[in-house]
């Protein structure tokens, strides 16, 4: 669908420019990176993950959190990506 598209598309260009702010932040240490706004609560589970994978990739960050989980997210497998 084109919404389902639409996601994959913001999942794609969030990545994109996590890649890209890299250069910005250099070599500083990040501890927590959160994510909010709503966006936790529209997407998959899988794409949840990529989002994630993707930051501990290029970031190494210790901790991502999400202000506004969804309901339809199974609570363990959730806090998995938290600490």
């Amino acid at each position: 669908s084109t919404e389902a598209n639409t996601k994959e598309t913001y999942v794609d260009t969030l990545c994109k420019e996590l890649e890209m702010r890299k250069t910005y932040i250099g070599s500083e240490a990040i501890n927590t990176i959160y994510l909010g706004g709503g966006t936790p609560s529209q997407l998959t589970l899988p794409q949840l993950e990529r989002i994630f994978l993707y930051i501990y990739k290029v970031y190494a960050a210790r901790r991502v959190c999400w202000s506004q989980p969804s309901p339809r997210l199974p609570h363990r497998r959730a806090a998995r990506h938290r600490s």
